[in-house]
């Protein structure tokens, strides 16, 4: 089920962690708020970011199942 701004403000600090963790560590720098795509931002750029959120989405759920 998506979640909305509310949902995401009240939820599992632990799960944001492993998030913005997981980024970090393969090369996108994000603050612990918000992300903002930028337009200057090349294709390759763009392929980076997709495998890093790919990642950070498949620790998250590693998280809450248990696994990490």
């Amino acid at each position: 089920q998506p979640l909305d701004y509310r949902m995401v403000q009240n939820g599992d600090e632990q799960a944001g962690k492993a998030w913005n963790d997981t980024l970090r560590a393969n090369g996108i720098f994000k603050s612990p708020g918000k992300t903002y795509p930028s337009l200057i931002l090349s294709e390759e750029d763009l392929a980076i970011t997709q495998a890093a959120i790919d990642k950070a989405a498949q620790a998250v759920a590693y998280l809450e199942a248990g696994q990490i």
